[in-house]
């Protein structure tokens, strides 16, 4: 194949290689047949007497083993005469004198995309008996070549051509997508910006896609059919003009895919039972219709016609299925926003009309409120009020207006009427025609005011009333919007009652409750006066009690000093006077071993005694204080001895300059100091205690100080102790009780595993 400037535009490339292949071999006609999906198409061809009607002819290849005869054999295919394959027949040249060359088309990857069809007369044999051969195999290398090269020219131009075509379907798409954008930013003309986006969308796809007809289709629920909402095309203005309506599943082929939810492909229309004769459309060739879907909903069909065949491919399937979702989004939005647009309006009035009634405490001034916002809120007439009494079980007219008869005072059971029908079943009721109603009521016909609606009052699960709006059969009649926004309206009205009853009772109880409210005010202040003087008694019995206490303490603790401990001391003096005497005599019996062993015996039983009498006396009187000079000697010294005793490490620590407190308050720091410590070696299982003394210096009102007491071990549940009722925990009330006679304040904190904290605040 001689050098030519390359091509991509198809057509042209298909132009170009048989005005090529007249300088490789000499024919009277030749033909490119092209595969796709197992259809082999004639798309161009030269030299044949039928050659308008064979061109963009497409046959199925099973139909014709020719062709894979051709794509099977490694050499081009050479058929003399006449063959019996209709579409060689009409390819062929007539007579015996005909030969027919046809050569793959074949890519990179050696499968044939098509055929070159080849044909001419034969030359007469150089003896003059009859004809020669047709083609020569060197002919047939020779095309074997050419066609090699066609191939690639042929596929690069295919692939170009599909590149361009999507380029055109996301062109098409995104300029969809610009307008839905248009759509959102005009939302208070969101009707008339949905109609130019349909109309854009038609335009668009026809004239990217180069289709001759485009239409949307809206389902109508009501009807079951699809009906013309936008078209462009030649015919478009008088097909809007007439309208256009086709049952869905039983007209057309959008009828079909409106039904079944899947896109529909046809390119050849003549071919398809389902297809839609369209009389200002009698051209149409091909037909492509996709769905608008919203989820498993279908609302419409988008669809394509051409007035050629074999126009459309797979892959604008996808293309016209993502512009349809593009376009069901946009109509539903707009839908939703109509919606939303129309619930808003509606929910602003009953915001207004909360505001009034729910501001009405007076009942009288409240019924007549509710029923004139109720006739204006749905566009009635007259309004009528009905209650439900408990006492005698029936539905009693509390108030109307507007209405064509005086109902004041009636009353219906559950059931009966309207009224006691909507009070039964607990549901709203419209009744258009109440005089064709099954349940009407005779002694209300015939009805001056015949359009009915009725909805529950409703005040948690109990429905306590029924609100009707009447209008005359001329007026407007109620649907299930007017429903929806007196249904709502309704729960408002119920809490405008029920507050004005509550009102009601709070106004009759109010007077009673003031001169009560005085009585038992000038009785609390009474109460609390005593409340303070008590609690002021109790404090200093308290002060008192604790100040006896430690007296008390100290009196023994000399008692036993200066009586029994000197007794004690006394009484080991004369037994060890005795045992020098027994040890200076000689030992000339049994007798006096035995008087020495009880007279050792009777020894360390006093030193044992004097010991535990010292240690009752520190205990009644901690005479650290005095000896040491101070509250910190004195928990320095007193510690170094519980860790003797305990094993657990403990420090004493102090921050600022130490000073002499109180002789009582100190006595009561040191003792809580001392409860602590033993509730740390009691219970805690700690390995490590810390007492902090911080002194604060306050020239003025003397000394303030901070005492913590912290230990490393399993702590325990504070609350709990405290609540425990079983006097397992005395040591906490006694610390509390302590600290309230000094006036200071104690805070114990802790967690099970996590140690204790035992702080005490003393301030100046």
């Amino acid at each position: 194949m001689s050098q030519a400037p390359p091509s991509t535009d198809l057509e042209q490339t298909l132009n170009l290689v048989l005005d090529q292949l007249a300088a490789v071999v000499a024919h009277e006609s030749a033909a490119i047949l092209l595969l796709n999906d197992n259809r082999i198409e004639v798309v161009s061809a030269r030299g044949y007497p039928a050659l308008a009607r064979l061109h963009a002819s497409a046959y199925s290849l099973d139909s014709h083993p020719h062709f894979n005869r051709i794509a099977s054999s490694p050499q081009p295919l050479v058929l003399h005469g006449h063959v019996a394959d209709e579409l060689f027949y009409n390819l062929a040249c007539y007579g015996a004198g005909c030969s027919c060359i046809n050569v793959p088309l074949r890519a990179l990857d050696e499968q044939p995309i098509g055929y070159l069809t080849i044909n001419r007369h034969n030359a007469p044999s150089p003896t003059g008996s009859g004809t020669g051969s047709g083609f020569t195999p060197a002919e047939g290398q020779l095309l074997t070549a050419f066609a090699r090269q066609a191939a690639l020219a042929i596929e690069n131009a295919r692939l170009y051509d599909q590149a361009r075509r999507s380029t055109r379907q996301l062109e098409a798409a995104a300029q969809v997508g610009r307008q839905l954008t248009l759509l959102k930013d005009s939302e208070p003309h969101a009707a008339k910006a949905l109609d130019d986006l349909l109309a854009e969308t038609v335009r668009v796809v026809r004239e990217k896609f180069g289709y001759d007809q485009a239409y949307i289709l809206l389902l109508d629920t009501v009807t079951d059919e699809l009906v013309l909402k936008e078209a462009s095309g030649p015919a478009a203005v008088v097909l809007k003009y007439r309208g256009l309506r086709l049952k869905v599943g039983l007209e057309g082929i959008t009828g079909w895919v409106a039904h079944s939810g899947e896109p529909l492909l046809c390119n050849d229309v003549s071919r398809e039972p389902r297809f839609y004769t369209q009389e200002l459309a009698p051209g149409t060739r091909s037909e492509l219709a996709v769905p608008l879907r919203l989820g498993e909903r279908i609302i419409g069909v988008l669809d394509m016609q051409s007035d050629r065949l074999n126009t459309f491919r797979p892959e604008d399937i996808r293309a016209l299925q993502l512009i349809g979702d593009q376009v069901a989004i946009a109509i539903e939005n707009a839908r939703l926003f109509q919606e939303t647009k129309g619930s808003l309006a509606a929910m602003r009035a009953l915001h207004d009309i909360s505001l009034d009634i729910v501001a009405q405490l007076d009942l009288s001034e409240l019924l007549r409120t509710l029923l004139q916002r109720a006739a204006r809120l749905v566009q009635a007439e007259g309004v009528a009020l009905a209650v439900y009494d408990e006492h005698t079980g029936s539905l009693r007219n509390i108030a109307g207006d507007h209405t064509s008869r005086d109902w004041s005072g009636v009353t219906l059971r559950p059931g009966e009427g309207l009224v006691g029908t909507i009070f039964e079943t607990g549901e709203p009721l419209i009744v258009n025609d109440y005089a064709r109603w099954p349940n009407a009521l005779e002694e209300y016909l015939p009805p001056e005011q015949p359009m009915m609606m009725g909805v529950p009052l409703r005040w948690h699960d109990r429905i306590i009333g029924v609100l009707v709006v009447l209008n005359r059969a001329e007026g407007h009649a109620f649907n299930l919007e007017d429903q929806r926004v007196l249904y709502a309206f309704a729960d408002l009205a119920s809490i405008a009652l029920k507050n004005a009853e509550l009102y009601a009772q709070v106004k009759s109880f109010s007077h009673t409750l003031e001169e009560q409210v005085g009585e038992r005010t000038s009785e609390l202040v009474e109460a609390r006066q005593q409340v303070l003087a008590r609690a002021e008694q109790i404090q200093h019995l308290l002060s008192r009690t604790v100040h006896i206490q430690e007296e008390e303490r100290a009196r023994i603790a000399r008692d036993l000093h200066d009586s029994v401990t000197q007794l004690t001391i006394g009484a080991m003096l004369e037994l060890r006077a005795a045992k020098a005497d027994l040890d200076a005599a000689p030992s000339t019996s049994s007798g006096q071993a035995a008087a020495r062993e009880k007279v050792d015996m009777a020894r360390d039983l006093l030193k044992q005694i004097e010991r535990e009498i010292r240690q009752a006396i520190y205990d009644l009187r901690p005479v650290l204080l005095d000896a040491a000079g101070g509250l910190l000697p004195a928990l320095q010294r007193y510690a170094a001895s519980f860790e003797a005793l305990s094993g657990v490490h403990c420090d004493v620590r102090a921050s600022g300059v130490p000073a002499r407190l109180p002789a009582p308050v100190e006595v009561v720091i040191f003792r809580i100091v001392q409860e602590a410590l033993h509730n740390v070696m009691t219970h805690a299982r700690a390995r490590h205690a810390q007492v902090a003394l911080a002194f604060e210096p306050a020239p003025s009102t003397g000394s303030g100080l901070s005492l913590t007491i912290a230990d490393d071990g399993q702590g325990f549940d504070v609350e709990a102790a405290l609540a425990d009722n079983n006097n397992r925990h005395v040591g906490l009330h006694s610390m509390r009780e302590r600290a309230q006679v000094i006036n200071a304040q104690l805070d114990v904190s802790s967690q099970p595993g996590r140690g204790t904290r035992v702080c005490l605040r003393l301030t100046p």
